[in-house]
């Protein structure tokens, strides 16, 4: 048996399961780069659910030529230097697979420009090939195109669900990223239509409101919480209004948009230990604590993260949710009641910021 060491196409390719499992997976590296690139306006642009056509362009920094050659090697990346950076991670990404992973499975279009540089930078490449790189006039920013995900990979294409699934991942993702970062205005435009707004005022509250709508943003409760090192803000729903599922909950930790068992059954046990029911508020929150006592490299697409004490995060958000439906409940067998009629149990519109886009033929 023979042991070969592999090319770097085929590495890219194989980080791509990991990294690119789908067009959501993309416009999330894409806009994730774009927030620690400084953006304060991203705009997202999609066709057939992002299987044939993404768009990501911000307002951010940009990239000088020689930034843009690097930017597309494997584990190049400006966010960390040595192995200790990955204690003190503040940056949404820092692994350096996202651009060269892309580009081995698409047609991949890179358009970048510095403030002060006359000239741009393109970078082309069709599914991992050699980079074509050649001076273009541009904003100021940088724009990823990234056309026929997977035309490469057709087995990969075979996992892929319809392009309204697809499209409805992406709204999921725009929306919870918006939500982690009201001081960001963002654009979402499926299939021509636009579908998520959201102002850029730093305001989470006229941000729910602008993705949800008002009948929403009336029912919310103000969330907040410092406990030594621990600091928790948001909204919640009021009793009255509550969804079947968990779809409608965002949990930030230090900007970081996760997923978190003990923050999930926190907020379940605090509802139930006021009203019997079932149902699932709406949940912005935001979490900050010292950034040594997490850590974010459990998983490649570092959405799950690992608490250096659980119990206490779980404390904290159930004593936040407590705090926040108390007053608001001031008869709570008021509330109770409006909630025992089932007619009036998850009565709320469908959420606005799934359109029903037709999925292309």
């Amino acid at each position: 048996m023979t042991i070969h060491v592999l090319d770097d196409n085929t590495i890219n390719k194989i980080a791509a399961g990991e990294v690119v499992e789908r067009p959501a997976s993309v416009i999330k590296e894409l806009i994730e780069n774009a927030m620690d690139a400084g953006a304060t306006r991203i705009e997202v642009e999609i066709m057939a659910g992002g299987t044939s056509f993404m768009r990501v362009t911000d307002n951010g920094r940009g990239m000088s030529a020689e930034d843009a050659h690097l930017a597309i090697l494997r584990h190049a990346t400006s966010k960390i230097r040595e192995v200790g950076d990955l204690n003190t991670i503040g940056t949404l990404g820092f692994r350096g697979e996202a651009l060269p992973t892309i580009a081995s499975v698409s047609r991949f279009t890179l358009l970048t420009r510095r403030e002060g540089d006359d000239l741009g930078t393109r970078v082309t490449i069709t599914g991992g090939k050699e980079p074509d790189f050649i001076e273009a006039g541009c904003n100021i920013g940088t724009t990823v195109k990234v056309e026929d995900l997977f035309f490469n990979t057709p087995a990969r294409k075979k996992f892929l669900k319809t392009n309204h699934t697809e499209g409805a991942r992406i709204n999921d993702f725009i929306v919870k990223l918006a939500l982690s970062r009201p001081d960001i205005e963002f654009h979402f435009i499926n299939n021509n239509k636009v579908s998520v707004v959201t102002p850029g005022t730093g305001n989470l509250y006229d941000t729910i409101q602008a993705i949800y709508g008002d009948k929403t943003a009336d029912s919310l409760l103000g969330l907040t919480l410092e406990d030594e090192d621990i600091k928790i803000s948001g909204y919640i729903t009021k009793p009255s209004m509550l969804k079947s599922s968990r779809a409608w909950q965002t949990y930030i930790v230090n900007s970081r948009i996760i997923q978190n068992r003990a923050i999930a059954k926190a907020i379940d046990n605090a509802y139930k230990s006021l009203i019997p029911k079932s149902g699932f508020p709406l949940a912005v929150l935001c979490i900050e604590v010292p950034q040594r006592t997490i850590d974010v490299n459990v998983h490649p697409q570092k959405s799950e993260l690992k608490f250096e004490d659980e119990s206490r995060i779980f404390k904290a958000v159930y004593k936040a949710v407590l705090d926040a439906i108390r007053p608001a409940g001031r008869g709570l067998g008021e509330v109770a009641a409006v909630v025992e009629k089932p007619e009036q149990h998850v009565t709320m519109e469908p959420m606005q910021f799934v359109p029903a886009t037709e999925p292309l033929a």
